[in-house]
């Protein structure tokens, strides 16, 4: 994982901006049972 990651020198009051599309791509694909928890609430 070291050899893939990026490092940047962050300045204060720097934002990072990140394009979702490109880096959603670099993620595995999820294997297993999904679970939706699910919370009720009376107010």
């Amino acid at each position: 994982m070291r050899a893939n990651r990026l490092m940047f020198d962050w300045r204060r009051g720097g934002s990072p901006m990140i394009d979702n599309l490109t880096m959603m791509r670099g993620r595995e694909a999820f294997g297993g049972e999904r679970k939706t928890p699910a919370y009720l609430s009376s107010a």
